[in-house]
């Protein structure tokens, strides 16, 4: 793993300390089952924000985080680590297909909600201590996928670049992470008739993205280095579209914004407020 990773691991980490110190402490190891409790209560919080109405299904709500979390521990504990990624491919829809099962027929059972459930659960699996030793079971794992990292992926994959018609997302291609569903081929058609991207090409575009940096890493360990990246350079983006907001910008301008680095995006903001009479430390 390259140090860029392990560090973000561990700010990852530190933050889960602060904010959830108990779940945190029921992550020292994966042979604990205790973890597995943690690491998919954690991960359905993550996603339970879109899951309105969840409230009204405890009974299948719990009975699917319960046989997700008896599934994982079977997949570290009693079947051998994938050998390639088809074989991940295959336990990771079945273990989507769980949530999904349990809700079908309903908005709460889309495979963009259950993804996030799963890819979430072997992140937070990931930060046990022991996690080195199970290092073949996490090497193909998803990124998971939500607004930052669909931002980060329309950006940055040369596919999703192909997204952008003059800076502009091509209306009804992408749609939200939570109503996401999940074909082999690259794009279905929704209930609205309209066509959107399906998980699978996200999936692809991301693992050939990684191979074309000729990188060792996993999509899920690319993700902690991503995910705070693109988090923060979307804030620095809003402060700065709030402080030229007199300015009207249009789109044009906007975009040059976002093409900034994000030191230089910090230097603006500091070089306005600096002009505003704020006084501001470098």
């Amino acid at each position: 793993m390259i140090e860029e990773c392990k560090n973000a691991i561990k700010d990852f980490k530190e933050g889960l300390k602060r904010s959830r110190p108990n779940d945190y402490e029921k992550l020292a190891s994966i042979k604990d089952e205790k973890a597995f409790e943690a690491a998919v209560d954690l991960a359905y919080g993550d996603a339970k924000r879109t899951m309105t109405g969840i409230g009204k299904h405890e009974k299948e709500k719990n009975a699917a985080i319960t046989e997700i979390r008896d599934e994982l521990r079977k997949y570290f504990f009693e079947e051998k680590a994938p050998e390639k990624e088809e074989d991940f491919e295959k336990k990771h829809s079945d273990l989507c297909a769980i949530w999904c099962r349990h809700f079908s027929g309903s908005d709460l059972g889309t495979y963009g909600k259950a993804q996030k459930i799963i890819n979430m659960s072997f992140k937070y699996l990931l930060c046990c201590g022991d996690s080195s030793e199970y290092q073949d079971y996490f090497k193909y794992c998803h990124m998971p996928l939500d607004s930052f990292t669909l931002e980060w992926f329309k950006r940055n994959v040369p596919d999703g670049k192909k997204l952008i018609a003059g800076k502009k997302l091509v209306a009804g291609k992408m749609s939200t992470w939570s109503r996401m569903e999940n074909h082999e081929d690259d794009e279905y058609t929704g209930k609205n008739g309209k066509k959107y991207y399906s998980y699978q090409f996200y999936v692809k575009n991301i693992r050939k993205y990684i191979k074309g940096h000729n990188s060792e890493l996993s999509p899920l360990e690319l993700e902690f280095i991503e995910w705070p990246k693109i988090q923060l350079a979307l804030s620095a983006e809003g402060f700065l579209f709030g402080l030229k907001e007199k300015e009207e910008l249009g789109q044009q301008e906007k975009n040059e914004i976002i093409g900034l680095s994000l030191d230089e995006k910090y230097r603006q903001i500091y070089e306005i407020l600096k002009d505003r009479g704020y006084d501001i430390p470098r």
